[in-house]
């Protein structure tokens, strides 16, 4: 479901708005509760709907802001055990939201224009 809202252009200024950023990052940080399995499908969602939020440049940097790069690149390298096709989904979905947060950043700054 976020990931649909995420997709939307006015959506995606409507859900950093509300606080959705935070939200996000959260699931991304937070590794209890369910199997390793669900924790890695909801942490590959997330990071796909980050990538649609990202394409916002304010939206990027909030991501920046909030610690998100770091996050992010803690899911590219997981120590984990599970279905590797799930541990590949979600190294691929983090790596095309650090790749668009990126870009995003360094499209934006000054020196590029130079």
């Amino acid at each position: 479901v976020v990931e649909r809202l995420c997709e939307d252009t006015e959506l995606r200024e409507d859900f950093r708005l509300l606080g959705g950023v935070p939200l996000l990052l959260s699931l991304l940080g937070r590794d209890s509760g369910r199997s390793e399995d669900k924790i890695l499908a909801l942490k590959s969602v997330v990071a796909s709907a980050v990538t649609q939020l990202a394409v916002n440049d304010t939206n990027s940097a909030h991501f920046t802001q909030e610690n998100g790069v770091y996050l992010l690149s803690k899911l590219v390298l997981p120590n984990r055990e599970g279905d590797s096709s799930l541990v590949e989904t979600l190294q691929r979905n983090s790596w095309r939201a650090l790749r668009l947060i990126s870009y995003t950043k360094c499209s934006a700054s000054p020196l590029l224009s130079l």
